[in-house]
């Protein structure tokens, strides 16, 4: 599969889809089936396994690469499992819409380092950029007044963490695609998910007995075990395809794209969709001052994208 054929503006909306795909998709699950840290180590572990077929099939069966590759694939697949985790506690904790701004604030980490280590320019619209996110973050836990903790310091905290370790992610990439081993791309991601899957089910094997591995919610608790198990099984093979998809096409486009465009653009437009859908599916709402801050997160991405 040789994805220089497909132009970069065919590319950009198709990884966004897959990656609100599997936005959706991850959480249905950590807010209707499972909110235990067994239930997520175990999704990130089949999510994984599901990645890793994909990508190894991509590639036609070859895992032929470098030590280079080998050892930035471990360090991305060990990234991605806290990246992924974290972001589902944090969406179980409080409203999707507003974590997806709070994690986007990456984008800031990873626009910087592209100035510093990669010597990618730097602008007035960047620096506007982090100051809108600036007050996105101190905006994010102004809840109504007699509303419950569904936004509070323990989920800006779990955002914040997920957001450092998404930079992770996303400077993993752009190291492995602007070195000399870009064209290992397939099987760099085929060692990443097969380590995230192994380390993910060491995890689920080390915490699954201390709490209950799935729950129901006001969607789910009538739903009976064949129907419950048969959408999981759905979830989870969704979300497996969609995230294989975004994964193969950012890792390339990470290498063809400037940081400052390309990480504020996938972010900045996973953003938007994901708050849309956040209104329209879930029915989320948020206080004024806390749309005032997604409003400013926004801004923020798109100032980042100019």
């Amino acid at each position: 599969m040789d994805l220089s054929l497909i132009p970069v503006f065919v590319l950009l909306p198709i990884t966004m889809i897959s990656s609100l795909t599997f936005g959706v998709s991850r959480n249905f699950y950590c807010k209707d089936f499972s909110v235990s840290n067994g239930g997520r180590f175990l999704f990130n572990s089949i999510i994984s396994i599901i990645c890793a077929i994909i990508i190894f099939a991509f590639s036609g069966f070859n895992l032929s690469a470098s030590t280079f590759t080998i050892l930035t694939g471990i360090a991305f697949g060990v990234v991605t499992v806290f990246s992924t985790v974290l972001y589902l506690v944090a969406v179980s904790i409080g409203p999707w819409s507003y974590t997806s701004v709070l994690i986007s604030s990456s984008t800031i980490i990873t626009a910087i380092a592209g100035t510093i280590i990669w010597q990618e320019s730097i602008d007035i619209f960047t620096i506007f950029g982090i100051l809108f996110m600036v007050v996105c973050i101190l905006l994010s836990t102004k809840k109504k007044e007699g509303e419950k903790n569904s936004a509070s310091p323990k989920w800006l905290l779990f955002c914040v963490l997920a957001a450092l370790a998404s930079s992770g992610v996303g400077l993993l990439q752009k190291t492995h695609q602007t070195s000399s081993f870009k064209l290992e791309l397939f099987p760099f991601l085929t060692i990443a998910f097969f380590v995230s899957a192994i380390v993910s089910f060491i995890c689920f094997l080390i915490v699954k007995n201390k709490q209950p591995l799935f729950s129901t919610s006001e969607r789910t608790e009538n739903l009976s075990r064949k129907k419950f198990i048969g959408f999981i099984c759905l979830i989870f093979i969704l979300a497996g395809i969609t995230f294989a998809f975004n994964n193969i096409i950012n890792l390339y486009l990470s290498g063809v794209m400037p940081s400052a465009v390309f990480f504020p653009i996938v972010n900045g437009g996973g953003l938007v969709l994901a708050t849309i859908t956040s209104i329209f599916l879930f029915k989320e709402k948020l206080s004024k001052l806390q749309w005032i801050g997604i409003s400013s997160g926004i801004i923020a991405i798109l100032f980042l994208c100019i």
